[in-house]
């Protein structure tokens, strides 16, 4: 993700004498516009993400009352530790 330079965001400081209203302007609009570039570039990344994920993603089918695999992911300090047990399925494809 590129952002956007000083020289495109307006937001130097001119050796002129200018008001502090206006460079508050100038920063405001500066930083909206910078916000503006990275959603957009989250929105595109995000975008990409799924699709490589989608392109292998697989289609799970389980049988009623089959064995499946119940998957414990990791788990925060203070919170108890739980097996990986076997559960059978209520309702499947």
């Amino acid at each position: 993700m590129q952002l956007p330079s000083n020289y495109s965001l307006k937001a130097r400081c001119v050796r002129e004498n200018t008001s502090q209203d206006r460079r508050l302007k100038n920063l405001k609009a500066s930083r909206r516009m910078a916000y503006k570039a990275v959603t957009k570039a989250n929105k595109k990344t995000h975008r990409n993400n799924k699709r490589f994920y989608d392109r292998k993603a697989k289609t799970r089918y389980f049988d009623v009352n089959g064995l499946v695999y119940l998957y414990t992911h990791a788990l925060n300090a203070g919170q108890k530790k739980v097996s990986k047990i076997l559960v059978r399925t209520v309702q499947g494809k």
